[in-house]
């Protein structure tokens, strides 16, 4: 910030120019804002007390790079540049008054300088640019990550904040891990919304957030997957303003108010908002390497039904042997399938093919049985009624095990159509 520099309020296209130059920044040294005990600080760690007139903030979300998505434990990893910017008639007078106060040495030093990767020093004849400045004095409201799993210590949060005229834009790389739920009903044709929850407000502080630009550009250059199984759709603001009673519920406000919880009113209005993240997997590599195998396995069990009838023992062990294929090739890729407390569209999969070989049993047996008595009727020539009896049976054990086989591969074309639907 200059004094007396820029008109008018900074554009949402210098947000987002503002948000690139600290994602580009992100990897300089420098010396992040964190608190005393040594822990990583939440990103937006405010200062200052209540502002005088609460202020609109407008929330924008560049993704820097997605690092993992782990859907076993129901976390992602990720690199986030989250931009903040308001109205504060005083800020460009006390970011001026907290710098002169730094380079006139009655402070020993400045506690929030307004860039995280620079130096301050005691020289006058800088100006007021962010680089060089400190923010002491200027009012910074807190927003907490509601559902932030870890900050890893030793990654930084680089941020800077811009003062341009009563304009102030703080922008934060945030590097971190979410829990967040995860819906894996039809893997892997799945996507997923990987959501940073951001904590209620109350309105008397800030008055509401308004979502702003948004993208999915990365730093990162060259060819090849952004993060393994997934691809990254868009990301997305969506504010909330939601009464203390509809946070809460009625039950859980009176039990709150009751033990002195909270002394705020039930209809207080608070604000808050959610930053989504919105993947789908990459389903290529499971079709080839999990759902091709196991289909082409339940197409050879339908070699049982063109062998001889009356070889029992050949046709079972034929199906036994890929009944055991089929458990073999489910334990190998038991570490590919997400955790899930309900079926999920490979687990179907998985299922139908099992039943589709085991059937083969059954109509092995039956139809085994009806040869015996074809064979015994058709054998005795003495009774020429027994002899075309048998023939009859024949034909009926030909019709069984045909009709078996057409059964079989119209439940596995619909079963399989129908999986890969969602349905």
């Amino acid at each position: 910030m200059k004094r007396g520099i820029g008109r008018g309020a900074v554009g949402s296209v210098r947000l987002v120019a503002l948000l690139a130059l600290l994602a580009a920044r992100s990897c300089l040294a420098g010396v992040p804002f964190t608190p005393s005990n040594g822990f990583q600080a939440q990103p937006f760690t405010g200062q200052g007390g209540k502002p005088s007139d609460p202020p609109s903030i407008v929330v924008s979300a560049l993704l820097q790079q997605l690092l993992d998505v782990d859907d076993k434990s129901y976390r992602a990893s990720f690199v986030l540049v989250i931009g903040l910017r308001w109205k504060d008639p005083e800020a460009e007078a006390s970011v001026i008054q907290a710098t002169d106060r730094f380079r006139n040495s009655t402070e020993a030093e400045c506690v929030r300088p307004c860039a995280s990767d620079f130096t301050l020093s005691k020289r006058k004849d800088q100006g007021y640019t962010t680089r060089v400045s400190c923010c002491d004095d200027l009012w910074l409201p807190t927003v907490r990550m509601l559902n932030m799993y870890a900050l890893p210590p030793a990654r930084q949060q680089p941020y800077e904040i811009t003062v341009d005229n009563d304009t102030v834009t703080w922008g934060v790389t945030v590097s971190g891990e979410i829990y967040t739920p995860f819906n894996v009903a039809k893997f892997p044709f799945d996507s997923q919304d990987l959501k940073l929850q951001f904590e209620y407000s109350k309105q008397d502080y800030i008055k509401e957030f308004l979502p702003g630009p948004t993208t999915t550009r990365s730093t990162r250059k060259g060819a090849g997957d952004i993060v393994y199984g997934w691809h990254v759709d868009d990301v997305v603001v969506v504010p909330d303003n939601v009464t203390y009673m509809a946070l809460f519920g009625a039950n859980e406000t009176a039990g709150l108010l009751a033990v002195g919880a909270s002394k705020m009113d039930k209809d207080s209005e608070f604000t808050s908002f959610d930053i989504i993240i919105h993947v789908h997997r990459l389903h290529s590599f499971y079709m080839m390497a999990l759902f091709a195998p196991m289909f082409l396995l339940v197409i050879l069990s339908f070699a049982t039904y063109t062998m001889p009838l009356d070889m029992m023992a050949v046709r079972i062990s034929f199906t036994v042997t890929l009944f055991l294929s089929l458990t073999a090739m489910q334990f190998r890729f038991n570490d590919l399938l997400p955790h899930s407390s309900y079926p999920t569209a490979a687990s179907k999969v998985v299922l139908i093919s099992y039943c589709c070989v085991a059937v083969c049993i059954p109509v092995t047996i039956c139809v085994y049985y009806l040869m015996l008595r074809a064979n015994n009727g058709i054998n005795d020539i003495k009774d020429s009624f027994l002899a075309r009896e048998g023939k009859k049976v024949y034909k009926q054990a030909k019709i069984v095990n045909a009709t078996a086989a057409v059964l079989v591969f119209v439940t596995v074309v619909i079963s399989m159509v129908l999986i890969m639907l969602g349905l």
